[in-house]
């Protein structure tokens, strides 16, 4: 709404006079309406309290808002007092409604003894309060199915739908809509019942918006309050925004995930806020409500476009100042909570079906609907969305530059990878999001681990979050089923970083080192090979210690090791014996065995045609307590020990050495 009528000013100001303009005498702390019409016909006021009054009796939905103020009023509407507290709660909450098109107030600003005319919105409004007041049954219900009624018979009319939304308040209006967008309301009704309704509201919903009644700062009002029901904050209400068209569809929906991150993170420090909340609604926010609202964030964030999905992330990590941390606690809270929600129909039955007749028989027609925001902005983060060529080649340029989108990649894949690993029950069959995990490591990764070198060069900064996140990576995209179908290219890809770093120190001179690692030297290079090898290994030591299925997890592990082991003593590197590469990383339990000895020859056939992980099967196959961190440990020993005989620098000794604290410093605990 505007700015608060002067005349209001005037009023609080003046409170005092009014209070005893009709009875006289002393002052008992409410203004009637004889106390203001008193003012109005009184020649001894002066006539800025007289144009106040006047003000006043002329606009009913204004009193009614100073009526209602702080108590409420009456039953239905306003009462006719207006007591101190009214108008200095009316006066403080101001800024919460300085932006708002519909919402002048939380609560109900029904003027008093308001007509019997529906086609009043004022007058709907009272008749939907009656409702929730006096019916039999379940009130709320009644209510909320005469509130539906009125939106579905005027869902074409933004302007009534204003003035009806505006009577009724904040408070309720969020409250109805609540009701209407939550599944369990639909258990005993039909599919096309249950998504008739929630077209009905989003067509009322989008009609506001297009027309300017319903403001950016409405959405952010009924926010607040949908977080302040009771429970977690109702998947209901993010479908019902994700599922918005229209032409300014995105445009509620960056409104409601703006509103809800901010409210999300309130009480830190976040800048540049585009919402006001109340005091009292952030400190009545629990953990768990600020996990809901972010989740409900996330969600609605990404069924908007790419390039908006990316530029409003981008927004929220600069709004963690020059702290940052903004993006690693919204993922952080969105995450921590279920992927799978009830859809609308979820638990509706055909109205044509027999078992609408028989409740024992009754079983649902629907099902759920992923709610896994946080999966699929990352799955929109990992393709780059500025490039312009083949088919894009005519697209405008995104609204954001490379680095700006790998910067918030970077934040989001730290977060999401511990965040996948915290809430693994929730998120570990997701492969969408491990996907996307993938695209971004394969992309960023050379960038990540320069970032995150210490500044002597040797291993990773211990407060970097990458070492972190990489370990989790590790665990539960590498080594944890269900890996998704970028982990066979994953896992290449890091044998191929670390075959080609430990190559590189083996067989470069200094000057061409030194020009392709960007001035560092082999000693560095070196301790970062043993410092990744050696947070990939503590990943797969804790997958196999929680997988549910411990055989794929140490499966994975010993085909990777294999896969590294075989690139290092192949093709010229020759690193390792040739042939004998496998037997170097195995125990001499193993190798020394008959059994061994029978299939060594098929396993070094199986990495010749780069069937690893059938190499890695056989192996397990006829030696089921063999480990994979072993594996890891044992081509760490024999690269130190048996490649530095050959090296007069030794640089390779470190690796041993880099990758053993590592192991005994795990940084995902």
């Amino acid at each position: 709404m505007p700015e608060l009528n002067p005349n209001i000013d005037v009023f609080q100001r003046n409170f005092d006079v009014f209070d005893t303009a009709a009875k006289g005498g002393s002052k008992d702390g409410n203004v009637s309406r004889d106390d203001v019409q008193a003012v109005a016909d009184g020649s001894q006021y002066t006539a800025e309290q007289r144009a106040a009054a006047q003000y006043l009796l002329d606009h009913p939905d204004q009193y009614a808002l100073l009526d209602t103020g702080k108590n409420g009023g009456g039953l239905y509407a306003a009462d006719g007092d207006i007591t101190r507290g009214d108008v200095d709660a009316v006066i403080a909450n101001e800024p919460l409604f300085s932006d708002t098109g519909t919402f002048v107030s939380d609560a109900p600003a029904i003027p008093e003894n308001i007509s019997g005319d529906f086609e009043d919105p004022a007058s709907a409004a009272a008749q939907t309060e009656r409702q929730a007041e006096t019916s039999m049954g379940d009130r709320e219900a009644v209510a909320t199915s005469y509130f539906m009624n009125m939106v579905r018979e005027h869902q074409n009319d933004p302007q009534w739908l204003q003035r009806y939304f505006a009577a009724l308040g904040a408070d309720k209006t969020a409250q109805y809509l609540n009701n209407v967008a939550d599944p369990n309301r639909y258990s005993n009704t039909s599919a096309e019942y249950a998504n008739g309704e929630i077209a009905t509201v989003r067509t009322a919903l989008q009609g506001m918006y297009e027309s300017g009644a319903l403001k950016d700062a409405d959405i952010a009002r009924l926010v607040e309050h949908w977080a302040m029901e009771g429970g977690d904050f109702n998947a209901g209400v993010a479908q019902l925004f994700g599922g918005m068209e229209g032409r300014r569809a995105q445009d509620m929906q960056n409104a409601f995930f703006r509103a809800t991150s901010e409210l999300a993170l309130a009480g830190q420090d976040v800048a540049n806020r585009q919402f006001h909340f109340s005091d009292g609604a952030i400190g009545r926010l629990s953990d768990g409500d600020r996990e809901s609202l972010a989740a409900a964030g996330a969600y609605v964030l990404s069924q908007t476009g790419t390039e908006n999905q990316v530029g409003r992330l981008i927004d929220l990590q600069a709004d963690g100042g020059a702290e940052g941390g903004t993006i690693d606690r919204f993922i952080t809270l969105a995450m921590a909570n279920p992927t799978q929600v009830a859809a609308f129909d979820s638990y509706t039955y055909d109205a044509q079906d027999a078992r609408m007749r028989d409740p024992d028989s009754r079983g649902p027609v629907g099902g759920e609907v992923a709610y896994d925001g946080v999966a699929r902005l990352v799955n929109t983060l990992s393709v780059d969305s500025t490039y312009r060529g083949g088919p894009d080649r005519l697209l405008p340029p995104a609204p954001y530059s490379y680095s700006a989108l790998q910067s918030v990649r970077d934040d989001v894949f730290y977060a999401a990878s511990n965040g996948l690993d915290a809430n693994r029950d929730q998120w570990q069959d997701n492969t969408t999001l491990k996907d996307g995990l993938s695209r971004i490591l394969m992309s960023d990764f050379d960038r990540m681990v320069s970032d995150a070198t210490a500044a002597n060069g040797a291993g990773f900064d211990d407060e970097h979050p990458f070492p972190k996140a990489l370990e989790n990576f590790a665990q539960n995209v590498l080594f944890t089923d269900p890996t998704g179908g970028s982990r066979d290219a994953t896992s290449q890809f890091l044998v191929d970083k670390l075959s080609t770093m430990i190559n590189d120190v083996n067989t470069l001179n200094d000057a061409d080192f030194a020009a392709k690692y960007d001035g560092s030297n082999q000693a560095q290079i070196t301790h970062l090979a043993g410092a990744i090898l050696g947070h990939i290994d503590n990943g797969l030591e804790q997958a196999t210690q929680v997988s549910s299925d411990k055989y794929e997890s140490e499966k994975k592990g010993l085909e990777f090791g294999l896969d590294l082991a075989w690139a290092l003593g192949q093709d010229g590197l020759k690193l390792l014996p040739g042939g004998n590469v496998i037997s170097t990383i195995l125990p001499d339990s193993v190798t020394g065995s008959e059994t061994f000895g029978a299939i060594k020859g098929e396993l070094i056939s199986k990495m010749r045609e780069g069937l690893g992980d059938q190499a890695a099967e056989l192996l397990l196959e006829k030696f089921p307590d063999l480990h994979a961190d072993g594996a890891l440990s044992g081509l760490t020993q024999e690269l130190s020990e048996v490649v530095s005989v050959g090296n007069e620098r030794d640089f390779l000794s470190s690796l041993l050495s880099s990758y053993e604290y590592v192991d005994s410093n795990p940084a995902a605990q």
